[in-house]
């Protein structure tokens, strides 16, 4: 586990995170060993810790990186989405830089890289921007973004993490998106899935999916489930 004094987790998810991995060592689960340096254990642990520190640890020993699923292939259906949604290269980007309209652009290579919501949609030109694989879809007009927390194929929580707790999501739809998921043979057996409250320009509200993220390095939005530990060992596996 990663040295609190290091991390980027937020600390009340790594307090409760470390409790969950303790009581799993006493019932006989292995055990806890802390480190600030992933890259010193083989890939007989699992690491537990910020994106930084979990990738790592993949990238040392067995060369794999954390690349982001965005809105996976099979949800991207108009019904879900409820938007223009293109994955196109950095220098295939339309530049839209001195404009009055706003876009979502986001790098999908790889986390944390550029994110147009950090400048209220106003995109630089593309050549200011790492090179890689971007996301360009239309800028939405949202009330409220919820994480939904899923594993083995059940919603076990839907989290508020933006916007207003009481514009809640459409549980149907939402319901129907992690059913529709099902369908995809390499969907992660746990997840999060990022969706929003949007008001159309009719002005009547529907819920989309905005992304999907093994859970492996996830924030946990005040979710609370013993299972955690077990989801957090899927999550990261699945890039293995």
């Amino acid at each position: 586990m990663q040295d609190r004094d290091t991390t980027d987790l937020d600390y009340v998810d790594y307090i409760l995170i470390e409790e969950l991995l303790e009581q799993d060592v006493h019932m006989g689960g292995g055990n806890i060993e802390y480190t600030e340096n992933a890259k010193e254990y083989d890939g007989s642990f699992l690491p537990v810790g910020d994106f930084a520190f979990t990738e790592a640890w993949l990238w040392e020993n067995f060369r794999k990186r954390m690349a982001p699923l965005e809105v996976p292939e099979i949800l991207q259906t108009p019904q879900f989405l409820g938007r223009s949604y293109r994955l196109m290269d950095r220098d295939m980007l339309p530049s839209y830089e001195g404009g009055s309209f706003r876009y979502f652009v986001k790098n999908v290579d790889k986390f944390n890289t550029f994110n147009s919501s950090a400048c209220e949609g106003v995109v630089p030109h593309p050549s200011m921007l790492p090179r890689g694989k971007y996301l360009l879809s239309e800028w939405l007009n949202i009330r409220s973004e919820f994480r939904v927390f899923v594993y083995e194929d059940a919603v076990l929580a839907v989290q508020n993490y933006q916007g207003s707790p009481l514009v809640f999501p459409d549980t149907g739809k939402l319901l129907h998106m992690v059913k529709a998921y099902r369908d995809d043979k390499h969907r992660p057996t746990a997840y999060t899935m990022d969706v929003a409250v949007i008001c159309k320009k009719d002005q009547m509200a529907d819920t989309v999916i905005l992304s999907v993220c093994p859970f492996a390095a996830s924030k946990l939005c005040g979710f609370k489930d013993k299972r955690i530990p077990d989801m957090l060992e899927a999550g990261i596996r699945y890039y293995l």
